[in-house]
């Protein structure tokens, strides 16, 4: 992925924020599956700058990524729409995972805007 993000250029987009996520588990597990119909929607995702998806279609099947988050440091997660498939814009349903908490967040991305959601780790006290 490291050499892909030196070579892929994207046009630069407005990002969006759609919610901040607290979270009380380091360990993040996040599913991205298409919205409503399946309608050939393609994604990039980054989190904080460092490509993770790489043009992959979103489905009933999930696209799946883990990651370790350290306290109170904040995650940007960006959802960048490499189309709009059949049916813009281009939407995915996120499930996050963490810990005992599951939450669905709502994306939706166009040719303008890029969806991003921010995570941060708080421990328990």
């Amino acid at each position: 992925m490291q050499s892909i993000q030196q070579t892929i250029q994207l046009k630069e987009r407005v990002k969006n924020l759609v919610k901040t996520v607290v979270v009380d588990s380091p360990r993040i597990k996040i599913e991205l599956y298409d919205d409503a119909e399946i309608d050939n929607d393609t994604i990039t995702v980054f989190i904080n700058n460092k490509l993770l998806v790489y043009r992959q279609m979103l489905t009933d099947k999930p696209l799946t990524i883990y990651f370790n988050a350290f306290p109170e440091t904040e995650y940007e997660l960006v959802m960048y729409a490499d189309n709009l498939g059949t049916i813009p814009p281009n939407t995915a349903l996120m499930v996050v995972s963490a810990g005992k908490k599951k939450m669905e967040v709502y994306l939706s991305s166009s040719e303008e805007k890029s969806a991003a959601v921010k995570f941060i780790y708080r421990k328990e006290k």
